[in-house]
């Protein structure tokens, strides 16, 4: 298949809890039923991926559309 390249990967150790590994694609698009077809494919790939992955670190994958904070997911995920 194609390369995978996220818009972000980053390693959070929250004050409480384990070390949370985020994975965040940004779509690009204001709402998640607009993707392109090979957006979609592309996610739910990622998503099987990181599931598992999962299975041995704790990675959460999230997708950001339009308008919504990187920050705000970040907080949300943990």
């Amino acid at each position: 298949g194609a390369p995978y390249s996220p818009a972000i990967a980053s390693i959070v150790k929250p004050t409480s809890g384990e070390t949370l590994n985020v994975v965040i694609e940004a779509t690009g698009v204001s709402r998640s039923h607009i993707l392109r077809k090979g957006e979609e494919r592309k996610i739910r790939h990622a998503e099987a991926l990181f599931s598992k992955i999962s299975e041995k670190v704790q990675v959460r994958f999230l997708t950001q559309v339009e308008g919504e904070k990187i920050a705000q997911l970040m907080r949300e995920a943990l």
